[in-house]
């Protein structure tokens, strides 16, 4: 069975830590500004510091599996018969889901510390489950329970970052929504991603790292569009979450010029992903 419909990204990535984050020093005393706070202080103790406003373009490509918590069937009908709520059942372990997410990242440093960030976007995937499906009568139906998703993320966070010399360590927590077009229901996300580098002053840096998925997933629809086996009416109702909430991360980022930077990041573990991103200073 397959639906295809306007929803949301299963996995709101978007959130990710965009490469103007740790941009080279590139202030000048024509280009003073208010932000950061404290910005002026830090200086003079050594410190550089990026521009104080950016705005990204963040590409994300994602493989993780999903375990299938509940499906619940309500107001089924078989051939137009109704059948009473709990006597068709459907039965799934995990599922495996595919996505892209492009987002537009804008960001503020706040303090020399502390970056400040929005982030809106759009995410398009699919997940595919091997399920059975329970009937009155007869031997289960074994099928496959498909959606191709769709849909737009929105969200804010924030980053912290600190170091010594050309060392560096950063941690970097969101919150993002995601509306589902057709499906009921919304997606909620929280990240969190710490991470420990090395930076070249004015060429880049490099990174290892770890991200934190708390996934919540709920929605519901009409079955007719799942193209069940012998169920033409009724509604459906899918509780879903993530199977593995950690990955690791292995990152690095370059200084193009003194206003953009490119970043590229990998995802190892059960949840793999690809990120690159293509970041403008000012």
């Amino acid at each position: 069975m397959r639906i295809t419909r306007s929803t949301k990204s299963i996995v709101a990535m978007c959130g990710l830590f965009a490469g103007s984050a740790l941009a080279s020093d590139t202030s000048t005393p024509q280009q003073a500004s208010f932000f950061p706070i404290w910005g002026e202080q830090a200086k003079q103790k050594g410190y550089s510091l990026p521009k104080p406003y950016g705005f990204s373009i963040n590409y994300l490509a994602m493989e993780q599996p999903l375990k299938i918590n509940d499906i619940s069937l309500t107001n089924v009908a078989i051939g137009g018969l109704p059948i009473p709520d709990g006597l068709v059942q459907v039965e799934g372990g995990t599922a495996m889901q595919e996505s892209e997410t492009l987002t537009l990242r804008a960001d503020l440093w706040l303090f020399p510390f502390l970056n400040t960030y929005a982030i809106l976007g759009g995410t398009k995937g699919s997940s595919v489950a091997d399920v059975a499906i329970k009937l009155p009568f007869g031997q289960p139906i074994a099928t496959k329970f498909e959606l191709d998703f769709k849909g737009t993320t929105y969200g804010v966070g924030t980053t912290v970052v600190g170091g010594v010399g050309s060392w560096f360590a950063m941690a970097d927590v969101n919150y993002t929504k995601t509306v589902l077009d057709i499906l009921d229901g919304e997606i909620d996300t929280i990240v969190f991603s710490p991470r420990v580098g090395y930076r070249w002053d004015g060429k880049g840096q490099v990174w290892l790292g770890a991200m934190y998925q708390n996934v919540g997933q709920n929605f519901g629809g009409n079955i007719a569009e799942l193209g069940i086996p012998l169920i033409n009416e009724g509604r459906f109702e899918v509780d879903q979450s993530l199977e593995e909430n950690w990955n690791g991360l292995l990152g690095g980022q370059v200084h193009i010029s003194k206003n953009i930077d490119v970043l590229f990041e990998l995802g190892v573990g059960k949840r793999s992903s690809v990120m690159a991103s293509f970041g403008y200073r000012f």
